[in-house]
């Protein structure tokens, strides 16, 4: 009977344990998930170096695998050039880039370490790392240069802008070359163009001949192109 009462005056504290017990399980749970983020937030760079580019924001979640950020060794230096967003939709990592800097006699040659990742919609430049090739050039503290990043290479003929007709309803474009007493109009495509000069192809232009580079559009008139006016050859 005695050993009865006991087990009886014992048992209602069985409920309590096991919910005690699993709280532990819990708590250990909590801190295991949270040692393996403080052991995620540490980062391990395979060499030393100089921080270039921060891939991600404070408070973002990232993957495991995922780079934080982009480091460049110490043995070169690096350079942080400003290219225009429509520029940096062609440059890419490694790509070839040729720099001129003060203090820096001629030209040195480097590449593209890292592309800035901070690109807001009203963004007028972007932040291209470029590294050199070269470990024993030395610039002096705040040197400024120019580089320039060779993205693709096309064929054709340079010619103003100002020699360019475009029609404003077939939108077709030519220019007006010089021919006996008059002009004649050559059809020409335009592969690109700035605002003072553009790369046109055509099968019926070539290098030297002359072609009108002002009061083109005058020549457009029908009948003007035949007769003897005497409009800006280039």
């Amino acid at each position: 009977m005695l050993q009865q009462q006991r087990s009886l005056q014992h048992h209602p504290w069985a409920p309590d344990v096991a919910a005690a017990s699993a709280g532990v399980q819990q708590a250990e749970a909590a801190l295991s998930a949270a040692q393996q983020k403080v052991a995620y937030s540490a980062l391990t760079a395979p060499f030393s170096g100089t921080v270039i580019a921060r891939l991600h924001n404070e408070g973002e979640t990232v993957d495991q695998p995922l780079p934080v950020v982009q480091i460049t060794g110490n043995d070169n230096p690096v350079l942080t050039a400003q290219f225009s967003p429509g520029d940096v939709q062609h440059i890419h990592v490694g790509d070839v880039a040729t720099l001129q800097a003060q203090g820096l006699k001629g030209t040195a040659q480097g590449h593209v370490v890292a592309i800035s990742s901070s690109q807001s919609t009203d963004a007028h430049t972007i932040p291209v790392i470029i590294g050199l090739n070269a470990a024993n050039v030395e610039f002096g503290p705040g040197a400024y240069g120019s580089a320039t990043i060779r993205v693709g290479s096309q064929k054709g003929l340079v010619v103003p802008s100002s020699a360019i007709v475009k029609d404003p309803t077939t939108g077709s474009t030519q220019v007006f070359r010089k021919q006996g007493g008059g002009y004649a109009p050559v059809p020409v495509s335009i592969r690109s163009e700035t605002d003072t000069i553009a790369l046109v192809e055509t099968p019926d232009l070539h290098v030297g001949d002359a072609i009108v580079s002002r009061g083109a559009y005058e020549l457009a008139v029908p009948g003007a192109a035949q007769a003897k006016t005497d409009p800006d050859t280039h």
